[in-house]
């Protein structure tokens, strides 16, 4: 969903949750920050002191930024920076909480103090998803994870006190935290209020941030790489971004793969372990069943991105390639080149790439019938796997 000046109330509180247009705060929450937290008008203006940094750097205590958290299988960390803003966008039911949960877990594990802010869902789930992935129980009791459920606007005090005490914090979403504050998602303004105070607070604290987002179901350039809402939301990314994108979709029982490309990478250490911006392939496999859930385990990896190119080092998106002729040959009639992109489902390039590459390899082709668009309807010839 996109929004316009037409937008309605009722389409803005369906993406940012239901208090968004709340006209009340309480005495204690957040809806600008404190006067004593804000400098005189202009007083950012004058020139910094760097002694302390170029002093630091020369001792050695300030080094160039390396990823911390996001251990892939082959070794190096390819997600969180220490005292970072990062982002992690994706459209619904593609793994984002879970991929989330697996840092979230590995981070606890290494000794980090984490901060789970959750407008979403509620403790309960939470438990039980960290159960699912093998988390110590013990860690969300003894002060090692801290889950934290507001529903209303952000509390000053009790914020940098959560934020000065963590190592890791999560945001789950971003958008439905704005909207605890009143604020709106697609303004410029509302956001960078937001962000400077929520945001910021918690990197000045030291902390790597991981902000959650939902991306709508448009295909344009930009929102290929940000979340809903305004561009400030991938402009004040000093850590990395990244986007989810769904291949199978996991569901109970069944096992799931999404890809995670990487959109922005400001310090420069993450993107050199990517293939064409693909940065890992997320597995989630069903497990054996766990005391208290249903549905059993869930293991979470985060995998090397597949090295598929051809002979000219183009890249073969096989896996899309696989999923969009099964797409075709399930349909049992001819289909616009539209019509089979959204039968494939995920993203829109690697799904078009793949479509090409099907035809062009003779796997689908062109047939004489027209589309209402004026295009030519698509006819499977043979079904490619991944095997093929």
């Amino acid at each position: 969903m996109t929004t316009t000046d037409t937008t309605t109330d009722d389409e803005l509180a369906m993406i940012v949750g239901p208090n968004l247009m709340a006209d009340v705060l309480t005495d204690e929450t957040w809806t600008l920050p404190p006067e004593a937290d804000k400098p005189e008008p202009g007083d950012s203006w004058r020139p910094v002191d760097l002694s302390d940094i170029v002093a630091r750097i020369r001792n050695g205590t300030i080094t160039t930024p390396k990823p911390r958290y996001g251990l892939r299988t082959d070794g190096p960390p390819v997600m969180l920076y220490p005292g970072k803003y990062h982002a992690l966008n994706g459209e619904s039911e593609g793994g984002k909480t879970w991929l989330a949960l697996k840092v979230c877990d590995e981070a606890a594990r290494t000794g980090a103090r984490v901060a789970w802010v959750d407008a979403e869902d509620n403790g309960e789930t939470f438990c039980l998803r960290w159960q699912a992935l093998g988390g110590d129980l013990d860690m969300l009791t003894d002060g090692t994870v801290s889950y934290i459920r507001p529903i209303d606007g952000t509390n000053v005090a009790r914020w940098k006190d959560i934020v000065s005490a963590a190592d890791v914090v999560f945001l789950d979403t971003i958008n439905a935290l704005m909207g605890n504050d009143g604020r709106d998602p697609t303004k410029i303004e509302h956001f960078s209020e937001w962000f400077n105070f929520v945001g910021r607070t918690a990197i000045d604290a030291g902390a790597a941030v991981l902000a959650l987002d939902h991306v709508p179901k448009v295909n344009n350039s930009r929102q290929d790489r940000s979340g809903f809402g305004t561009v400030a939301k991938l402009n004040v990314i000093d850590g990395a971004a990244f986007m989810l994108e769904a291949v199978v979709t996991p569901a109970q029982g069944v096992k799931g793969h999404s890809t995670l490309r990487i959109t922005k990478d400001r310090p420069g250490a993450i993107r050199r372990h990517a293939i064409g911006g693909r940065l890992a392939e997320i597995r989630f496999t069903p497990g054996e069943s766990v005391y208290g859930l249903d549905f059993g385990a869930v293991d979470v990896s985060i995998e090397p991105p597949e090295n598929n190119t051809d002979e000219h080092g183009k890249f073969r998106p096989t896996t899309y390639m696989a999923k969009a002729s099964k797409a075709l040959d399930e349909n049992g009639a001819p289909m616009s080149k539209t019509a089979w992109r959204e039968a494939t489902g995920g993203s829109t390039k690697y799904v078009g790439d793949a479509i090409d590459r099907l035809i062009e390899e003779g796997y689908a082709r062109y047939t004489d019938a027209p589309t209402r668009g004026g295009g030519r309807l698509i006819e499977h010839i043979k079904t490619y796997t991944n095997e093929t």
